[in-house]
């Protein structure tokens, strides 16, 4: 999308397969780093603060999407607490 507001947008930084995983298993130690630990892991992967700090806030909010929530729809079960699938069978309602 083109933004009218006249700041231009930082090109999107790609990230190799090898800092991506010096990002990850950090963030299997430490999801929630502050800034100097985001300094120093910056300095050590060569890539700006900005960058990892935007990689661990995108990180975080994967994390939440790929973990269940404990709610009514947290297994196989449906709304009704029924674990058994119907395969699209209704009961005709009389």
């Amino acid at each position: 999308m083109k933004c009218l507001c006249g700041r231009k947008r930082k090109k999107r930084t790609s990230i190799e397969v090898s800092v991506k995983g010096a990002l990850e298993s950090h963030f299997l130690k430490c999801p929630k780093p502050g800034a100097s630990e985001i300094n120093s892991l910056a300095n050590s992967l060569q890539l700006e603060k900005e960058v990892v700090r935007v990689w661990f806030c995108n990180r975080r909010q994967k994390e939440k999407r790929m973990t269940p929530q404990n709610g009514p729809m947290a297994g196989n079960e449906d709304v009704y607490g029924d674990a058994s699938p119907h395969h699209g069978a209704q009961t005709p309602v009389p």
